[in-house]
């Protein structure tokens, strides 16, 4: 049972319950406080019997029809980035995270604009062949030819509604096979030190990689919200559905080197495949949970995936600067969206 969860029945079930038990009209205001933590520590008889009521919730009957109702608000379908090994070998063609991009000569390399007036280059983060995306999944919600690149500024994230500056560009033509580019050079120190959200202890990749290059393979992703109903049948339906994808989340293809006769007959013992984190396009964040209506989700990636460069913001070195801590989201508007769509 998720520990602060409470959907509309439950949310219902428990002011009646407690309204009753209190004497007095319990509000949403009452169960929602601005503070819950402090309210927890100022009044642990009054959540004491929220968390009891709340257990009487989870486990309330559900019909069949309902489950399925709950569960088709819930689906939402993707790709799943699985990382391949060794690491440059494999994958979808012309999709990988981190390394350098074949971005076109001509396309000037994306930058922001410090507070000293100094340029700064974003980092590159991941590029896809967009044929490859709608061969796998034909609901992508990027154009169906060319190529898409991605790249953010590791002090921020990928989140514009955060000041965090990103830019996605995608181009007409399949370009995966075009010369890699190297990242310009930083700005020097001082004007990193200009900007307010930088600090001392963060140690920016200095030869412009977050990480080696990263191939995947792109596989169809289910995913549903799982903190969106407070339900035990739900619960244990959502984690029968994800079991095969967790199964296979734990995985990693392994393409065996081509080496001499020697190395064929005493193979050396493969290194650890890599661990495997829920890096996807189209879904988001909380396995699926989206809840601005304006923006739409286009690439997820987990922070403390250091195969990528994709570290917390409480690790030193900080490589890349979730602002929650939890995924590095890039999203467009919805009109964007559409624009390609058209």
């Amino acid at each position: 049972m998720h520990p602060y969860r409470m959907d509309a029945y439950t949310r219902e079930f428990v002011k009646r319950e407690l309204s009753e038990r209190l004497g007095r009209d319990v509000s949403d205001n009452d169960l929602f406080p601005a503070s819950p933590h402090r309210a927890r520590i100022e009044a642990p008889e009054f959540w004491g019997i929220v968390d009891e009521l709340r257990a009487v919730a989870y486990e309330r009957p559900v019909t069949k029809d309902e489950l399925q109702s709950m569960l088709a608000a819930t689906r939402h379908e993707g790709i799943w980035l699985q990382k391949t090994w060794p690491r440059n070998r494999g994958g979808a063609p012309g999709c990988w995270l981190s390394g350098a991009p074949s971005l076109p000569a001509h396309i000037e390399w994306p930058s922001r604009k410090l507070p000293s007036g100094q340029s700064n280059p974003l980092y590159f983060a991941a590029q896809f062949n967009c044929a490859e995306l709608k061969r796998v999944f034909p609901g992508s919600l990027l154009p169906e030819c060319g190529t898409v690149f991605f790249f953010y500024d590791p002090i921020f994230g990928c989140r514009d509604d955060w000041n965090g500056p990103a830019k996605i560009i995608h181009t007409p033509e399949d370009s995966s096979g075009l010369p890699i580019r190297q990242m310009p050079a930083l700005a020097p120190l001082g004007d990193l030190r200009s900007d307010p959200w930088f600090h001392e202890d963060m140690v920016l990749p200095p030869e412009g990689e977050l990480a080696p290059r990263q191939n995947v393979t792109l596989l169809p992703l289910t995913a549903y919200t799982e903190t969106r109903f407070h339900c035990r049948a739900y619960d244990d339906a959502v984690r029968a559905l994800v079991k095969p994808f967790e199964d296979r989340f734990r995985q990693s293809d392994y393409v065996a080197p081509r080496g001499s006769l020697f190395d064929r007959l005493f193979p050396k013992r493969p290194e650890e495949p890599p661990k495997q984190y829920n890096h996807n396009l189209f879904v988001g964040p909380c396995d699926g949970d989206w809840s601005e209506a304006t923006t739409r989700p286009i690439l997820t990636l987990v922070s403390g995936d250091e195969d990528i460069g994709v570290s917390t913001p409480n690790d030193i070195p900080i490589t890349f600067k979730a602002p929650i801590g939890a995924t590095g989201m890039f999203s467009l508007e919805e009109a964007e969206v559409q624009e390609w769509d058209g």
